[in-house]
């Protein structure tokens, strides 16, 4: 039996109707989607776990005191300064440190890392989340990034290809 093309062509139109008709889809660049409060209430109660200091907002004041509990942590000698050994050893304690290099960070040049030295240097994951550079990050600044990582983790292609290259 062959096919109708009138069949075929009503069936590929009734499908593209329906897919037009689905939610949109938010795409790198959109506007967030506006917060169901359960939403908001979520995203607050993650931020407030980065507060430190209890004060309500996610600041750069709570990237210092985390700054200042790495260093007292990896300092094992309690010298005030990182030697090499002590300042790779950050990069067990928090990922974002893994592509430390001592030269880079050792602004007097002095083979350690003093916490003046330590505290100065940028913070990459604060910086990408503080999108007004007001240096807090607020509920509406952590929705855009954990969108935009969503985003980039579902695109195309994006995943198959990297385990493949890890197994070989």
């Amino acid at each position: 039996m062959k096919a109708n093309p009138i069949w075929i062509l009503g069936g590929l139109i009734l499908i593209f109707a329906l897919g037009a008709c689905g939610p949109k889809r938010q795409r790198i660049g959109d506007p967030p989607p506006e917060l169901t409060p359960e939403m908001r209430e979520q995203l607050q109660q993650r931020l407030n776990s980065y507060d430190l200091n209890q004060d309500g907002i996610v600041s750069c004041e709570d990237v210092a005191i985390r700054r200042t509990e790495l260093f007292t942590i990896v300092d094992e000698d309690k010298s005030g300064g990182l030697d090499q050994r002590e300042y790779m050893e950050l990069r067990w304690h928090d990922k974002l440190y893994v592509l430390l290099e001592l030269s880079n960070d050792d602004r007097d040049h002095n083979g350690q890392i003093s916490l003046e030295e330590f505290q100065e240097r940028s913070d990459p994951y604060f910086r990408r989340l503080d999108k007004d550079r007001d240096c807090i990050i607020t509920v509406e600044e952590y929705q855009v990034e954990l969108l935009t990582t969503q985003q980039q983790s579902f695109r195309p292609g994006n995943t198959g290809q990297r385990r493949e290259k890890r197994r070989r």
